[in-house]
């Protein structure tokens, strides 16, 4: 099966060209590449142009968000599977190759995911993300319960490492637009409650982590309006397969939230974000240790937040 491989790109000049590389050294060799600049404001165009690839498209859009652009990219593909790959991560030379196996193996399933590992700015390779996931057969195979899985592992499908059937994204109607935090984890959960997962423990992808410091400071705001929490909710009566998964992953989903406004030092809305963890997860203890950090002095909070980011920087080692 052809693949259309997807990539937004907004002011990427220093790593699309590995990104790109990374591409062009499968040893899967049938597909297309369609990059969608999102407005950049550098020579990330320049960059992409250099490549003579006849493979490679190049398409200009102002900046609308990377959902728009990931929606733009798979408008302009060629094939009905299509692999979604970020400016500044990398795919290991048999990603594509995997990928297709797995279309092949299980023609059922509405997204294909692979396995991956995390690369610091030093270059350290990192232990692989996923080894917990349940799968129906082996090393490969469907995976049993997605939000099951996703409450207890690091996410078991993560953008540039997925490839996702055109039918399922105009099933959900492609990734939502207008929201800047959580696009990824909602387009999933929708793909989850239409079809089925197909998943590889086979090693595949890079994501290019910058350092442990990442994890202290403040990321993305979090939506004032929390679009994504409140489509997730509406997603709990279409897994029936496994209410209390879902319900679940509707509170993880909050205490991401609690987290980044812990991260920023904003009280009220954590305290927000707590009551809806405990109208889906009473029992999530975690998140009052999040709660009660939010509520400490900000040195203190700062001091426990780089503390606790180093032993988890040791966990991935």
């Amino acid at each position: 099966m052809s693949i259309s491989v997807i990539i937004p790109l907004y002011n990427k000049e220093t790593s699309i060209g590995d990104t790109l590389t990374s591409v062009l050294g499968q040893t899967y060799g049938d597909f297309e590449v369609i990059v969608i600049d999102d407005g950049s404001t550098d020579q990330s165009v320049t960059v992409v142009q250099r490549f003579s690839d006849p493979r490679i498209r190049l398409f200009s859009y102002p900046n609308g968000g990377v959902s728009l652009a990931r929606n733009r990219g798979v408008s302009h593909a060629t094939y009905p599977l299509v692999a979604f790959l970020d400016g500044d991560d990398a795919w290991l030379p048999n990603h594509l190759k995997e990928i297709h196996t797995l279309s092949v193996t299980f023609p059922q399933a509405l997204v294909y995911a692979t396995n991956y590992i995390i690369v610091d700015s030093n270059h350290t390779k990192h232990a692989p993300v996923n080894t917990e996931i349940v799968l129906s057969q082996g090393s490969e195979g469907i995976i049993n319960n997605y939000f099951d899985t996703a409450t207890r592992t690091a996410p078991p499908v993560w953008t540039s490492a997925t490839a996702v059937r055109v039918q399922g994204l105009e099933k959900i109607g492609g990734f939502p637009v207008g929201i800047t935090l959580g696009e990824d984890l909602l387009t999933w959960a929708r793909l989850a409650c239409q079809g089925a997962i197909a998943y590889s423990t086979a090693i595949t992808a890079e994501y290019h982590f910058q350092s442990f410091e990442e994890l202290t400071t403040p990321g993305k705001k979090p939506d004032a309006v929390d679009y994504v929490g409140e489509a997730l909710a509406k997603l709990i009566p279409l897994y029936p397969q496994d209410t209390h998964a879902i319900t679940r992953y509707v509170g993880l989903w909050h205490r991401m939230r609690l987290n980044e406004y812990m991260k920023r030092g904003e009280s009220w809305c954590a305290l927000h974000e707590m009551r809806k963890i405990l109208h889906y997860t009473p029992k999530d203890y975690k998140s009052y240790v999040l709660l009660a950090l939010a509520l400490l002095p900000s040195f203190i909070r700062s001091f426990i937040l780089t503390t606790r980011a180093r032993i988890q920087a040791k966990r991935i080692a």
